[in-house]
């Protein structure tokens, strides 16, 4: 089965059973992945959670039978909220109006996903992969916990705040970085679940200069435990390693959200399955041409 049949099927599956219990075991099994696999790669397809799309369109339908004049509660129960406040809250959080106003609000509404919304790939961005083995790197950065899908459009977003409003860290960690890896920014993506996901921006920095950053006698900072760094062991692994065009003064974000999304046609269909190593995206270039190399955990299935 095609990963585009099946990614499709389990849509089917949940649209079936929007009033119910649903069982991603069960899901997963019917698309033939692990539930591990299928949940990753639900969210590159369609860049959302298959939780955060279950919401949307349970919210959705709610919606319209709120303003043909079903109650709170029988909304609430029927698409599986315990109590009417808890569906209250996640209704406005959604529809940005609380269940007393849809009658007379503009509301949003999330569509039954359908092959158009499946990023098909491109053949330029397939002739880029190579699958190789990284070697084992320490990276020497800080993190924050996302929401959403590791590469929707809540990324960009918080991506962009991220790396706005942290330039000091970053100052400091790419001062200490050698010569040739001062123009390479490495983003991790870890402990992925539902609700989101840990972002780590971190350097490659030599054993010599990450012992002499800690050690405030060496560095001169005697405040550096004040900066909540940390470091990441990225252990080795294959990667199957993907990249964006090259381009003066350019911030690639968005292309890699689509190039990523290819990712999901060729790993399948090439006989790989991913892993629960990090993914890593690399920054390439600080005032030159620049571009983005995306690493995959992989292994042949």
């Amino acid at each position: 089965m095609e990963i585009h049949e099946s990614l499709l099927r389990a849509v089917e599956l949940v649209e079936k059973s929007l009033q119910e219990k649903i069982d991603y075991d069960k899901i997963a099994y019917e698309a033939c992945f692990s539930r591990y696999h299928f949940q990753r790669l639900f969210s590159a397809a369609f860049n959302m959670t298959l939780g955060e799309y279950i919401r949307r369109r349970r919210l959705s339908l709610a919606g319209r039978e709120l303003k043909a004049g079903e109650s709170v509660l029988s909304c609430a129960l029927k698409y599986g909220y315990d109590a009417p406040e808890s569906f209250s809250r996640a209704f406005l959080r959604f529809h940005g109006v609380p269940p007393s106003k849809a009658k007379n609000s503009p509301l949003r509404f999330q569509g039954k996903l359908g092959i158009c919304d499946i990023y098909q790939g491109d053949q330029t961005f397939m002739q880029t992969c190579t699958v190789k083995q990284m070697p084992p790197v320490k990276l020497c950065g800080f993190s924050k916990r996302f929401l959403g899908a590791p590469y929707g459009q809540e990324r960009f977003e918080q991506e962009s705040e991220f790396f706005s409003s942290t330039r000091a860290k970053q100052w400091l960690l790419i001062g200490a970085c050698s010569e040739t890896e001062r123009s390479r920014d490495y983003c991790a993506v870890l402990n992925a679940d539902e609700e989101g996901y840990d972002f780590f921006l971190g350097y490659a920095l030599d054993d010599w200069s990450r012992e002499a950053l800690f050690d405030p006698k060496r560095s001169g900072i005697d405040c550096i435990d004040k900066f909540g760094l940390s470091v990441l062991d990225v252990p080795a692994a294959t990667y199957a390693v993907f990249e964006t065009k090259r381009q003066e003064k350019f911030y690639p974000v968005r292309e890699y959200s689509l190039l990523r999304s290819a990712i999901v046609s060729f790993l399948p269909e090439n006989g790989f399955v991913l892993t629960n190593s990090p993914e890593l995206c690399i920054y390439h270039g600080r005032g030159e041409a620049r571009y983005v190399e995306i690493g995959i955990p992989v292994e042949k299935r």
